[in-house]
């Protein structure tokens, strides 16, 4: 008699310690699964951040410029009519961008090159829809030649993914 009952004890006690390996093996599983959602909205935080100042470096490159000829679509090949822009971005971020120089900000940089993307042009910047938009100045009653269009700020990356940031640009010349 009392070998049948050591030998049921045994049975539950292997019973039970399957039951928590089980658990134990479930509880690692699902805390890979966090730790990979958690990296993957890092990556992303971090991609649309990278897209931003890219976007932020076009917004820089037209306020800066002086010459309204020199922003005319077409004329370079990071700015586009807007309907053309639809067009080519329907079938994916077009080539014709113009890649952010290498230094733009240390931050900027250090990411890019801990990534290991250093020798890539991931970050891109277009400017679509740039127009003339009339107005009258407030001050002196003269026409003022108002332009506006959208800056749009590229992270591509084919190990990484894919960020765009749109920023709308209104310009005075």
């Amino acid at each position: 008699m009392k070998d049948r009952e050591s030998g049921t004890i045994l049975a539950v006690v292997l019973m039970i310690m399957m039951l928590l390996t089980l658990g134990g093996m479930s509880a690692i599983r699902l805390s890979m699964v966090e730790s990979f959602i958690v990296r993957n909205a890092g990556l992303y935080k971090q991609n649309l951040h990278l897209a931003e100042a890219a976007a932020m470096e076009g917004v820089r490159e037209i306020l800066n410029e002086k010459n309204p000829s020199r922003l005319k679509p077409g004329g370079q090949q990071w700015i586009w009519r807007m309907q053309d822009w639809k067009d080519s971005a329907a079938k994916g971020i077009p080539q014709q961008g113009y890649a952010v120089p290498r230094v733009v900000t240390e931050n900027i940089v250090t990411t890019v090159k801990q990534r290991g993307e250093e020798d890539a042009d991931t970050l891109r910047y277009y400017l679509a829809g740039w127009e003339a938009d009339g107005g009258s100045s407030l001050k002196s009653g003269q026409t003022a030649r108002w332009w506006k269009g959208r800056v749009i700020g590229v992270y591509d990356s084919p190990r990484y993914g894919r960020a765009w940031v749109e920023v709308g640009v209104l310009k005075k010349f």
